[in-house]
């Protein structure tokens, strides 16, 4: 609701000043709020993200960062990476180089945000963190079809977290791509025993 009032309100100062669009600043903020509430779409905001000149528009980090990803998510892969490289600070912190990994993914640079999981994984001992790269290295590899190794990931991620059933749904996806639908059966019978109400399981168990 928030971003949406902000949305009201900066189109209601452009209204009133008579100009065509907001300054740099404002239109910046125009297209965060947009990019959060789906109010325009990526091509809107991709748009109001290139009339921003930088030194008006870049507030902080946070405003280059996400300016590095509108361009990623709208092909313009090589030029929203070199942002995020060269002035996004992604080797600061442990934060960054998320963000860095998260960006290869969207760009589909799938070697890349591997790599960067990996070194996260030897700089950082946080099991929050260790757990998500987990996850999401698990992610990539299940998208490659390369399900042993999809497979050890997340179940690394719930030897970390045992209570997190959607691990076991991503597991029993990995057995039953590899063919052992047993195991998927068990695993995924076991999730809706502790919840009843997950339809994705139901679903994948309505399939076998």
């Amino acid at each position: 609701e928030e971003y949406l009032q902000a949305i009201r309100l900066i189109k209601k100062g452009v209204a009133l000043s008579g100009e065509r669009e907001a300054d740099g600043r404002y239109l910046l903020m125009l297209a965060r709020s947009s990019f959060m509430t789906g109010f325009y779409g990526m091509q809107r905001i991709y748009a109001m993200v290139s009339a921003v000149k930088p030194a008006e528009g870049f507030l902080d980090i946070d405003d280059l960062r996400f300016s590095a990803i509108v361009h990623i998510q709208n092909g313009r892969e090589d030029r929203g990476l070199e942002m995020l490289r060269s002035r996004g600070r992604v080797s600061d912190t442990v934060e960054g180089q998320l963000l860095l990994a998260s960006a290869y993914c969207i760009a589909r640079r799938y070697t890349n945000a591997i790599v960067e999981y990996q070194r996260i994984m030897n700089r950082t001992s946080d099991s929050r963190v260790q757990k998500l790269i987990h996850i999401n290295l698990g992610k990539i590899y299940f998208n490659q079809a390369l399900y042993s190794q999809s497979l050890n990931h997340f179940t690394d991620a719930l030897g970390i977290d045992e209570r997190d059933n959607q691990l076991k749904v991503w597991i029993g996806k990995n057995y039953s791509a590899l063919g052992d639908k047993i195991k998927a059966k068990a695993i995924w019978s076991e999730v809706l025993a502790a919840d009843g109400t997950n339809e994705e399981v139901k679903k994948l168990l309505g399939h076998m």
